[in-house]
């Protein structure tokens, strides 16, 4: 195949896979709403029999049922079950401003009452924000309602134009001229007689801990009644159980979003840069390199100072970059040399609307549409 006349572009980086965020803040969270509602249904039971009467029994009565279900909604929030995130959100919002208010009635300090209950509310209340994955490849198929692939009327589209630079760029790295292949302009230095090929944007993971397993052990001294001591004693074995808990948590390696940036893919190397981070892979340096979909492409190597380093990059480009990393040091990958990069039918997509047709696969490899 010969070299397009340009280079395809459009489309972003797409959106990183969803991973799960907040363990820690909910179970703090359940964590207080356990401890504060023990301690209020402990509090109010003295506090009723001392009182005496019908009505006193009654209000103490209703105040400790409050505090067993605030309590059974936090350790259900530990436990990820879906209703007790706005029960245990209301409920604690609810006690903050009966506190509020009847402390403001009554003219008593209800500040730090106030604040406990309020923990749970600053701890589950939080912004978030999600961003659609853009999915070009592909896309002259279409789902059905009932979830299987249909082909859909056909159109040749801009992930169609990217796969077959792939395909193209691809075929003179089989026929060994990929050196006769037209760099593209870049700002990004590069070494004598590399090739820049492909720049645009990227999400990175990488799977690391994101803390050494310690943490800050807290202790607290208070000064006032039996129930108030109480309840701070309990509050800071909580912080220190969660802050535990969570050190524990940050130990174990996951898959980390290093943040967007943009990167420069060559025949020799994949290059990254951010404000955060500047480095690069070079594709003699992997010793893994796996094309997870048309969107992700998984490398592990190890870095300058001996760390085993498992990356994977997100965006459009991701088969080009396991095209040159797989063609030039991994010859026997099974992706590569079966050329199971390439979708379903795209020799005949492209025979479809006029389009050089790929030799990378024979006739006998290639997968009807």
């Amino acid at each position: 195949m010969r070299q397009p006349d340009s280079v395809p572009v459009g489309g972003s980086a797409a959106a990183p896979p969803p991973v799960r965020q907040g363990r820690a803040r909910v179970a703090t969270a359940g964590g207080f709403a356990i401890g504060t509602g023990l301690l209020l249904a402990a509090v109010s039971i003295p506090s009723a029999l001392e009182d005496g009467g019908i009505g006193a029994l009654l209000g103490g009565a209703l105040v400790v049922l409050v505090g067993l279900g605030f309590a059974l909604a936090g350790l259900a929030l530990i436990l990820r079950e879906r209703w007790a995130y706005w029960t245990c959100l209301g409920m604690s919002a609810a006690l903050a401003i009966v506190t509020l208010v009847d402390g403001l009635r009554t003219g008593s300090g209800a500040i730090v009452s106030v604040l406990i209950y309020a923990v749970p509310v600053a701890l589950l209340v939080r912004p978030s924000s999600h961003r659609r994955a853009d999915r070009p490849f592909l896309a002259w198929r279409k789902r059905s309602g009932n979830g299987s692939s249909v082909p859909a009327q056909p159109q040749w589209t801009e992930g169609d134009e990217r796969m077959h630079y792939t395909a193209a760029l691809a075929t003179h790295l089989v026929e060994e001229r990929l050196h006769e292949w037209r760099p593209i302009p870049t700002r990004k230095r590069t070494d004598p007689g590399e090739i820049p090929l492909m720049e645009t944007p990227v999400n990175p993971w990488t799977f690391r801990p994101v803390g050494d397993g310690t943490y800050m052990h807290r202790s607290s001294i208070a000064i006032g009644d039996t129930g108030f001591v109480a309840t701070q004693q309990a509050l800071t074995a909580l912080g220190n159980a969660a802050a535990k808990w969570e050190a524990k948590e940050n130990a174990k390696p996951r898959w980390v979003y290093e943040g967007y940036g943009e990167v420069l893919i060559t025949d020799r190397r994949i290059h990254l840069l951010s404000a955060d981070y500047n480095y690069s892979v070079y594709y003699g340096a992997l010793d893994t390199v796996d094309l997870v979909n048309e969107e992700n492409i998984y490398l592990r190597y190890n870095s300058d100072d001996g760390r085993d380093v498992h990356l994977q990059l997100n965006g459009f480009w991701a088969p080009l970059a396991f095209v040159l990393a797989a063609g030039s040091s991994f010859p026997n990958h099974p992706g590569w040399a079966r050329h199971e990069w390439l979708p379903e039918g795209f020799e005949d997509h492209c025979a479809r609307f006029g389009k050089e047709v790929p030799a990378l696969r024979s006739p006998t490899e290639r997968r009807p549409q």
